[in-house]
């Protein structure tokens, strides 16, 4: 069941060749440490030494095989040793005594088979490269304290990598290999050869991937600058009191590294607890995590076979275990230089004929359908249905287990579906320094027990200063000369998670300019953009067509609300080229430019295919991207939108393009927090007030007669068309909202001085006016429950309304019936509260901070934990109320 070595008949010097090679591969690549990716590119051309001018049989490929495997992984590994310690004068000599002793392949006794594929650094075809190492390391380099245990490890480690590489780099050269080994070991060979294939696509995700960086020919790995990052899981414990019907609950908090706390799981008894959920907001580097991750545990075939699985890529049948098959049948790929992001059957079924145990990694929760509304419903039922078929696949026959990732709201609710417990959650920290409410514990801790472990005081590390150390020393930088913005308090916005941290720093706003986007992220996304455009306006589709500043902004712009619609995907060009016409209007200007396709703008920035056909279109890598192009576009819409209610144009024809536009695209926090930063980049206060006007104008049309929905989708069933119309509505009260937060707060009513809120007409039409507030609030999708800032709802009744967590900060609500109402946790801040009926009221946890409660009656209203600084309570009925 194996296949000997012979070396081929080679008419060149091939030791020499692929001594000088390495050594260029590792000198050039220094700036960017070790990075076998680099070694690699460097090496292509010694490598094809090693294939025989005169003799070309399958133990001589076998030979080639084992000789390119050493070879990238003895590159890699002194790449590593030269940033511990220069390489010294006898580097060529000692490289190529290595060379010369590693390629005797076991002298000649050991074969190749598939065991030797699985685990090379097991085999004894490299134990002689093995035994080598040492001296290598010692002669080729000027240090004598190198960690050879260390780089030992990552030498084994780098053969595992570098043999799935060479079996993926050259799929015919080595295909008579692997059908020799077939036909002797069986179907098990053909399966060993399909796993490397796609571990190694795993790999060159992590090792391969250049980071992300508007210079178009970026070659830095991901793996040179990532990250490894904390976590912090929660418990509930219940406490024994003396009351014992009235028992209390302690919540505590578990502090440690994601990477050290997922391998302990997998040490533990999949029977009892087999999932992990890591969650996490946007950018707090999840995704990255799940590559750098599958590639850890993948270079111990041995101990975990791992599959990694892009949930936004599968379709859900409600048969969870056909779905995984179809998701590896439909990416099965056996030619691709990168490896295989499918396979040819199921790894579920493979496991039946296997010993090891198998990680199966989801990554994105919140992208398993295109329609943002239903997210939730189908994270939900995934992670129920994942739960269920892992359940009796423990029973027997080797582990399985599976880590799911996805943002916090969607993990949250699925595990609330799944009836999961608290510990099975894994939540991503900051890379700032960690606070007890990071980690969902009060502010003080209790004075009779311990409530938080942290035994590696992970919680007052600052990894941004070790980020930058990375990337620093990647582009060969001063890595002690930490820039001011990398941890300045001011910066919050912006350093705390790992892909803010990279655009500032890649931005201008990482030097003396940091100032200006302490108070608005938004400028480091447009500077990125910026680079991007003056990258591209030079060359080939850019210049012929003269593609301008404008025109490339105006084209991210319908990329982003693209995506938006299509919950992270762009959809084909046809769908492109719809929102493209919906949102500039330009269709005869941009028709004929091959620029301004959906495949050129994609490719401009951080973007991937998101599928295997042309219809799947593209997604951001990064979603945050796609979320701040999406709040750009809404808000120069709007204005376009609000210029023509003001030049008169037919409101009903408005409407109908606005709902055209916006489709079912649900808003979400981020692109909320997006749209109001852009405003208060983009807008003046003068053109703040025009474009509130206008957009206030269609706001009270809208709500008179309602969005022609069902005319400008008439085909959809009226369920989807009420989400449409309530989308549509959310979206334009969000970007009124956004322009009205720009005009000054103290702005009063007159002819001189426009109001500075939206004035709903809700004394012409008191019911649909109320309507409409209803639908935004009494949705599943409570995001749109941040729209309500600088709203005007004076003299409403508003009895009992649920208005929990709503953000209503300057809003108008003089005289206004609040009775009963629950406003638990509202922000209320600067609002106009004179007059209100406020008796009864939930304001508990809610900002009143700088509110205006003159004359309010807010009498038995619950005031626990309420903030009521720099409030106007003159005249205020506070009786029977709880200001505890």
């Amino acid at each position: 069941m194996t296949i000997p070595f012979e070396k081929p008949e080679i008419t060149r010097n091939w030791v020499h060749s692929l001594m000088h090679g390495m050594l260029a591969a590792v000198e050039v690549g220094k700036p960017t440490g070790p990075n076998i990716h680099t070694v690699v590119l460097r090496l292509k051309d010694a490598v094809k030494e090693l294939a025989g001018k005169e003799t070309d049989t399958p133990p001589n490929r076998a030979w080639n095989w084992a000789a390119r495997t050493l070879t990238y992984a003895a590159g890699d590994i002194l790449a590593h040793a030269q940033c511990l310690a220069p390489l010294s004068v006898n580097k060529e000599e000692a490289l190529e005594t290595f060379l010369e002793a590693s390629m005797q392949f076991g002298n000649g006794q050991a074969q190749l088979d598939q065991a030797t594929l699985r685990a090379p650094a097991l085999s004894a075809v490299f134990e002689p490269a093995r035994k080598a190492l040492p001296n290598l390391l010692l002669t080729s380099t000027t240090g004598d304290n190198l960690e050879f245990d260390s780089l030992q490890t990552r030498f084994d480690h780098a053969l595992q990598s570098a043999s799935n590489r060479v079996i993926c780099e050259d799929p015919t050269y080595f295909k008579p290999i692997e059908e020799a080994l077939v036909s002797i070991g069986g179907e098990a060979a053909r399966r060993e050869a399909d796993w490397a294939r796609h571990n190694f696509w795993i790999s060159s995700q992590f090792t391969d991937e250049p980071v992300f960086s508007p210079n178009a020919d970026e070659t830095v790995p991901f793996a040179a600058v990532y990250l490894r990052l904390r976590c912090f899981w929660n418990e509930e414990i219940a406490i024994e009191t003396d009351d014992r019907e009235r028992g209390e609950i302690q919540r505590t908090a578990h502090v440690s590294n994601l990477h050290e706390a997922l391998h302990d799981w997998l040490k533990g008894d999949a029977r009892k607890d087999a999932v992990r959920v890591i969650a996490g907001g946007p950018g707090c580097g999840k995704s990255s995590f799940a590559r750098a991750f599958a590639h850890e545990v993948a270079q111990d075939s041995l101990k975990h076979r791992v599959a990694l699985i892009r949930l936004q890529y599968t379709h859900l049948t409600g048969e969870l275990d056909h779905d995984i098959a179809a998701y590896f049948h439909k990416f099965n790929s056996l030619v691709s230089p990168k490896g295989n992001p499918g396979l040819p059957e199921s790894p579920l079924e493979w496991r039946k004929e296997d010993a090891a145990p198998l990680l199966l990694i989801f990554d994105g929760l919140d992208e398993l359908t295109a329609d943002a509304g239903d997210a939730e419903t189908y994270a939900r039922a995934f992670l129920l249905s994942l739960d269920r078929m892992l359940s009796p696949l423990n029973r027997d026959g080797p582990a399985v287990r599976a880590v799911v990732l996805g943002r916090n709201i969607a993990c949250e609710q699925a595990m609330k579906a799944a009836n999961l417990p608290l510990p099975t959650m894994l939540n991503v920290a900051p890379i700032a320094p960690m606070t007890r409410q990071i980690c969902l514990l009060g502010k003080a801790p209790p004075k009779d027990r311990q409530d938080l472990f942290d035994p590696n005081n992970l919680m007052q590390k600052d990894q941004r200063e070790t980020y930058w150390q990375q990337w620093a020393q990647a582009w060969a930088l001063d890595a002690d000369n930490i820039p001011e913005p990398v941890t300045h308090k001011s910066m919050s916005a912006l350093n705390l998670e790992p892909l803010l941290l990279h655009l500032l720093i890649n931005s201008k706003y990482c030097g003396a300019e940091w100032q200006q986007a302490a108070a608005n992220r938004n400028l480091v996304y447009e500077d990125i953009l910026e680079k991007i455009y003056e990258r591209n306006k030079d060359k080939g589709h850019f210049a012929s067509h003269n593609i301008s500043r404008k025109d490339f902004f105006d084209l991210m712009e319908v990329l982003g609300l693209a995506a938006w619609r299509g919950n992270g995907r762009t959809g084909n060009e046809r769908e492109f080229r719809t929102v493209r016409k919906l949102h500039l209007r330009k269709e005869k200007h941009f028709k004929s430019i091959h620029a301004a396709s959906l495949k050129s703008v994609a490719l401009n920035v951080h973007t991937r295919h998101g599928g295997n056909s042309d219809d799947d279109g593209f997604e951001f890598i990064h979603k945050s991207f796609g979320e701040f192009l999406a709040a750009r576009g809404l808000l120069s819409h709007a204005r376009r939108l609000a210029d023509k209610v003001v030049e008169d144009e037919d409101l009903e024809q408005l409407a109908e393009q606005w709902s055209e536009l916006i489709k079912g695209a649900e808003l979400t926090p981020y692109i909320i927090e997006f749209l109001y930063d852009e405003a208060r980049h983009r807008l003046t206060p003068t053109k703040a007030v025009e474009i509130k006007e206008g957009l206030t104008e269609m706001l009270n049309w809208v709500i008179e007669h309602g969005l022609p929905v069902p005319k400008a989708f008439s085909i959809l069933k009226w369920r989807t068309l009420e989400t449409y119309q309530r989308c549509a509505e959310s979206a334009l009260l969000a970007t009124a909202s956004a322009s009205a937060c720009i005009i000054p707060i103290d702005q009063k009513k007159s002819d001189a001085c426009p109001s500075p809120t939206i004035d709903i007409n809700i004394n012409v039409f008191p019911d649909s006016a109320i309507a409409f507030v209803s639908r935004l609030t009494f949705s599943q999708n409570m995001v749109a429950r941040s729209v309500f800032r600088r709203i005007n709802l004076s003299g409403t009744d508003l009895n009992r309304v649920n208005l929990s967590d709503a953000n209503l900060s300057g809003a108008d609500l003089n005289g206004a019936d609040l009775s009963e109402a629950n406003l638990s946790e509202a922000d209320l801040s600067e609002a106009n509260l004179i007059g209100a009926d406020l008796i009864g009221a939930d304001l508990s946890m809610a900002n009143l901070s700088m509110a205006n409660l003159d004359g309010a009656d807010v009498s038995s209203a619950d005031l626990r934990g309420s903030d009521l600084s720099s409030a106007d309570l003159r005249e205020t009925d506070l009786s029977g109320a709880d200001l505890s």
